[in-house]
């Protein structure tokens, strides 16, 4: 604001200096609130002061030390990294303290628990071991008879014997086919080998049974029945031709039909009439009134039936005039052409937008009066403008290199870390390093707890999450790895284990231990009183005879009449054949009925 009197010129404003601006005043000019011996060695001391944008601090700057687990911008100190390094080893021994040691203790295997994990699944546990492949194990002594493990030999061998002492049994007994027998064969009759109503005689002596002779006397001569056949078929054969050839058109109720074919038929009577009454496909002409004809049969099925007069207006039609404006009353829309400014009563107006509209004369003559606001050019004399009249009336007229540092100054300076070995106080705060930074930055508590979590790593159980539970864990053995690998190379593997000593099982069951494995795989597991009889047994004692009512095939060798109790007798010239059932029942077989003897 510029206030003009006729002694003096006061200007009050406020000014903004940017960056590298300078403020040179006049002498006897002065800034409000700022005295020479204020600003001057402030340059000085602002240079002794770190720049909050990326400080470069030197010496040994010290900060407070943040509570342990802080995960902020705030900065770390040496003993806020020492406290979370602390926690993270815990009480670790002085063997497994250091991730390295951790490492050796794992046999420097990243997998190590994979490693172990598929070294005990090839493993077989001491309850109810899951064995696969071949296992082996020492041959327990043939009759062993506790929970030794059987090996394939000590198997073998009992079946062996077992298997010698049944096929000696079946060596005494008779093949039920074409059985051999030996010494004296007693106990067989005719009877028990289903004969009992046999009579012992040759086919060419058997007479004629009475059912067959029966039967005999019913069948026919085949001569007499040839002759009887060939005289029927003759005489029908011979009616037949007769019948047909006596066949008419009458005598099959066609007599009025004619022998000609399809294509060659003529219309007839009746067909013709019903013709004549039909219209021809092209250019018939219709008399009387035509019925069951539609618009849409001729192509006209969107057409009313309505004269001219009474039609309404289309959809079409509607359309095109709603784009005509109305003679009274018209509302026009988009641009009108055709009317002029002179029509409206504005023929002197300028068609010109309000910001492109140019001054007018007599607003150009009033500005011509008046000063620039930049650059203005006074003329005559402008005299009684000091520097209070301009808001400068405390300001020094003192070059900038001597300017001397303000109270103000001094407080805000104080108040600001020193480059060199600063103290700071309360909670400071910097910009949070980028994970896996390593130079001179600061590091802030979260970039610690970022790197110790990032050591952790993001799946750690919480009771495995510091040295102390790690090596615990570990059972405080720097060499958990060879201790674990000596141990399971005490322990048989699962697949095809080789025992040794007397392998001896708890009476659990054992599974994946299966019959196959130990080449038993068509071995049942059953007592030797249980056992059934093997094929090969059974198909040998199915060969032989029972002892009791025994049913013999084949041809029976090395048995006699005698061993049967039939014995031949010849009495005056005649044979007699004497079966001796046992128990007084004796019967003869001869020339006559009555006993011989």
């Amino acid at each position: 604001m510029v206030n003009t009197s006729t002694d003096n010129l006061t200007v009050s404003t406020k000014l903004t200096l940017l960056p590298g601006a300078k403020l040179n005043l006049l002498p006897g000019a002065a800034v409000s609130g700022l005295t020479v011996e204020d600003v001057q060695g402030l340059q000085k001391g602002l240079e002794r002061k770190p720049n909050s944008h990326s400080p470069a601090f030197t010496g040994v700057p010290t900060a407070p030390t943040a509570t342990s687990g802080t995960n902020t911008t705030q900065i770390a100190t040496t003993e806020f990294v020492k406290t979370a390094l602390d926690n993270l080893s815990g009480t670790a021994p002085a063997l497994l303290n250091t991730l390295s040691e951790l490492a050796s203790a794992l046999d420097n295997d990243a997998n190590f628990a994979s490693t172990v994990t598929t070294s005990l699944d090839a493993k077989a546990p001491l309850a109810s071991p899951g064995l696969t492949g071949t296992p082996t194990a020492p041959t327990a002594t043939a009759g062993t008879n506790d929970i030794q493990i059987a090996t394939t030999a000590f198997v073998t061998s009992a079946v062996s014997t077992e298997t010698s002492n049944r096929n000696t049994a079946l060596d005494l007994k008779a093949p039920l086919a074409n059985p051999t027998f030996t010494g004296t064969v007693n106990g067989i009759t005719a009877t028990m080998v289903g004969l009992g109503s046999v009579n012992n005689t040759s086919d060419a002596a058997k007479p004629i049974s009475t059912a067959t002779q029966t039967a005999l006397d019913a069948k026919a001569s085949t001569t007499a029945l040839s002759s009887a056949i060939s005289t029927e078929v003759s005489d029908r054969n011979s009616a037949i031709s007769t019948a047909i050839s006596a066949l008419t058109p009458a005598s099959v109720g066609l007599g009025n039909v004619d022998n000609t074919s399809d294509a060659a038929k003529v219309s007839s009577g009746a067909i013709k009439d019903a013709l004549d009454l039909k219209a021809s496909l092209s250019g018939a002409t219709f008399t009387g009134t035509v019925n069951g004809i539609t618009a849409t049969m001729v192509g006209l099925g969107n057409v009313d039936n309505t004269s001219d007069a009474n039609k309404p207006i289309s959809t079409a039609t509607q359309t095109a005039l709603n784009a005509k404006a109305s003679l009274a009353g018209a509302a026009f829309t988009g641009t009108v052409t055709g009317i002029s400014k002179a029509m409206v009563g504005l023929g002197n107006v300028d068609n010109t937008a309000d910001a492109d509209k140019a001054v007018s004369t007599a607003t150009q003559t009033a500005l011509n009066a008046k000063a620039s606001l930049s650059g203005a050019a006074f003329t005559g004399t402008v005299t009684g403008i000091s520097k209070a009249m301009v808001g400068l009336g405390n300001v020094d007229n003192t070059a900038d290199a001597d300017k001397a540092v303000s109270t103000a100054t001094q407080t805000a300076l104080n108040l600001k870390a020193s480059l060199e070995s600063p103290s700071l106080t309360g909670t400071p705060l910097a910009p949070t390093a980028a994970a896996g930074t390593n130079n001179t930055q600061i590091a802030t508590t979260a970039f610690v707890a970022s790197a110790v979590a990032d050591l952790l790593g993001a799946d750690v159980l919480p009771a495995l999450d510091t040295l102390k539970e790690l090596a615990t864990a570990l059972n405080d053995d720097a060499d958990f790895a060879g201790t674990v690998t000596n141990a399971l190379g005490e322990k048989a593997p699962s697949a095809s284990p080789t025992f040794t000593g007397t392998v001896n099982f708890e009476t659990s069951a054992v599974t994946g231990l299966t019959k196959a494995m130990v080449n038993l795989e068509n071995v049942d597991n059953t007592s030797d009183a249980a056992k059934v009889s093997s094929g090969a047994i059974k198909d040998a004692l199915d060969a032989k005879a029972n002892i009791a009512s025994p049913t013999f095939t084949g041809t029976v060798s090395g048995i006699t009449a005698a061993m049967v109790g039939i014995t031949i007798h010849t009495v005056n010239n005649n044979t007699y054949l004497k079966v001796d059932l046992g128990g007084g029942s004796v019967y003869w077989f001869g020339p006559s009925v009555q006993s011989p003897l």
